[in-house]
């Protein structure tokens, strides 16, 4: 019988502490509507929510498993912890304790231990094997991809509730400018107008613009147009801080996911209080074509483009579906695509052999893209491709120092918390 060593401790307290962190810290904003405590799947995007809660105990369940403990005790430990957070978290500043945390929570500990207790079946020594996982997993990331873009995709209700003007927002933001007209194909509509078929054609291409008078830089997302169905947004041309953003309704916002938005980053760097701009909008190809005039002042920003600019989504922008904080559209190079793309890509290294990690690999970098030109205002995604081109050599070099550890002496010590022996 051996005992768990110090190191297998101080992993499950390292595991511990970002949770106690990323939950305990007060929130940056008040919720926009009472969540009730008993809510299992809450808020707009309460399927992202639920995912990141499971994702968020899954390394403590791997401490767990480490430490010779079952998935049972997992669930028990993790619904103890999480119990414990949700206590503390009713006197923690915008912080909404609910049962769909503590659910979740639990779960995610349990797959922790499940994941580390079948980690020989997940890292095969067996080369048939090998090839097998990798087939399933290249089969898998076709169908993720293939997911993405079509989640990624607008999708327009049957009816709408008509035309809104600088409308205020359910956390009482209001836009301080004036809109003065709102154009479709050259036609002018007046507030509440919404000619049938509007979206529609907006989508197949029709331009359309809107002519407003500046107000002062908002501090947060605000609308200056809006369209919406009930309480959900269907599309809006909207400034966060000295952003301008298009954002429309998706096909994972019907599911409850997070939405990554079309974004001009510091696109009103040039508008003064009191000028008139004027903005053309227009989807052209695997995206959409922005912009404006008016501007009197001139940017601060030696980068700043003065457009038009194309705006588009990209295929490897899965992640963005889980959380899409504002800060991460200020990312150069969309660093959070390459790094999203190449941790799926390197289990395809990790399990099989050079020829069917690579072939996998080139078919996934194909799908990035062709995907586009099957999904509407999809574009494909360089980084995404360059993150699979690099995430399956990186997989193959770890599977070979894994299976050499001789010459990698320096590797040695972080194995030892997936030793093959079980700890009983």
């Amino acid at each position: 019988m051996s005992r768990p060593g110090p190191g297998r401790w101080g992993a499950l307290a390292a595991t511990l502490a970002p949770i106690l962190v990323l939950t305990l810290v007060p929130g940056p904003s008040a919720a926009a509507e009472p969540i009730s405590i008993w809510c299992v799947v809450c808020g707009w995007r309460g399927t992202s929510d639920a995912i990141l809660n499971v994702a968020l105990f899954v390394p403590f369940g791997l401490a767990l498993g480490a430490l010779g403990r079952s998935a049972r005790t997992a669930l028990i430990v993790g619904l103890a912890v999480s119990l414990g957070i949700e206590v503390a978290q009713a006197f923690v500043p915008n912080r909404m304790p609910g049962l769909g945390d503590v659910i979740y929570n639990s779960l995610g500990a349990s797959l922790g231990v499940l994941v580390y207790t079948q980690r020989s079946r997940l890292w095969p020594s067996d080369r048939g094997a090998s090839r097998r996982r990798t087939l399933v997993w290249c089969v898998l990331g076709l169908v993720l991809l293939v997911g993405q873009a079509w989640l990624l995709s607008p999708v327009l209700p049957g009816e709408t509730d008509g035309l809104e003007w600088t409308p205020v927002t359910r956390y009482g933001l209001q836009y301080e400018g004036r809109v003065l007209r709102f154009r479709e194909a050259g036609q002018d509509r007046s507030v509440g107008e919404l000619p049938a078929g509007l979206l529609d054609r907006v989508a197949r291409g029709t331009r359309i613009e809107v002519s407003v008078v500046a107000g002062p830089t908002p501090g947060g997302i605000v609308p200056i147009v809006r369209i919406r169905n009930g309480l959900e947004e269907v599309f809006a041309i909207e400034l966060d801080h000295r952003d301008i953003v298009v954002s429309y309704r998706t096909r994972g916002m019907v599911g409850r996911l997070d939405r990554p938005l079309a974004r001009w980053d510091r696109g009103t760097s040039t508008w003064i209080r009191g000028d008139t701009i004027t903005l053309g909008l227009q989807a052209v190809g695997d995206g959409m074509v922005i912009e404006q005039s008016g501007g009197s002042g001139t940017s601060p920003n030696p980068d700043y483009d003065p457009g038009p600019v194309e705006l588009s989504v990209p295929t490897g922008r899965g992640w963005a579906f889980l959380m899409y904080p504002r800060w991460a559209a200020r990312i150069p190079g969309t660093s959070i695509d390459f790094l999203w793309m190449l941790s799926l890509a390197l289990p395809l290294g990790l399990w099989g052999s050079t020829r069917a990690a690579l072939l996998s690999g080139a078919t996934w970098i194909g799908a990035l893209h062709a995907l586009p030109a099957v999904f509407p205002l999809v574009a494909s995604s360089q980084p995404g491709m360059l993150g699979v081109a690099i995430g399956v050599p990186l997989g193959l070099l770890l599977q070979f120092v894994h299976g050499n550890p001789e010459p990698f002496k320096w590797w040695k010590p972080l194995t030892t918390l997936f030793e093959t022996d079980e700890i009983r």
